[in-house]
């Protein structure tokens, strides 16, 4: 290599009006890459986006869920109380958890929540459920498309 095409490489040389500078296709090219990386960014900024609505979506409807699996667990339970204190136990109808489907949840507008029970186990004598296969789901609306998640759990008497 001649040493007057190796310094051509480092320095710019003077155009034909005695001025330095970019070509037009040095700044095109320059252009094209700067906006590709910002297409980049702004497309890694939308799906951070979409993912943290995702993530809320989803902790409200684990916090939905743990909450009417505990009111679940809590009338479940209650018969036991109720019934050992009256006088007439031999004689108690016993409630099994009641299956609702789209109850709207208060607290949460979007929101809405489906029960569905399955009794496993009864006792013998009383015929009252002593397990309890539950399915909580809870349905809400996400651009127009309804979304879902089902939570399960086993209910034992107390």
């Amino acid at each position: 290599m001649s040493s007057s095409h190796a310094a051509s490489l480092t320095s710019r040389e003077s155009g034909p009006h005695g001025r330095s500078g970019f070509t037009l296709m040095e700044v095109m090219v320059a252009l094209g890459v700067l906006t590709m990386g910002i297409g980049g960014v702004l497309a890694m900024f939308m799906g951070a986006a979409a993912a943290h609505r995702r993530s809320l979506d989803e902790t409200a409807a684990a916090i939905i869920a743990e909450s009417t699996m505990a009111e679940l667990r809590a009338e479940f339970n209650a018969d036991t109380v109720r019934a050992e204190a009256s006088a007439d136990v031999g004689r108690r109808k016993y409630q099994d958890p009641v299956a609702t489907e789209g109850e709207p949840v208060p607290g949460f507008p979007l929101y809405s929540c489906s029960v569905r029970p399955t009794v496993l186990e009864r006792e013998r004598q009383t015929g009252r459920a002593v397990q309890a296969y539950v399915e909580v789901a809870v349905i809400w609306q996400r651009r127009g498309k309804p979304r879902e998640e089902v939570y399960r759990t086993i209910l034992f008497r107390e």
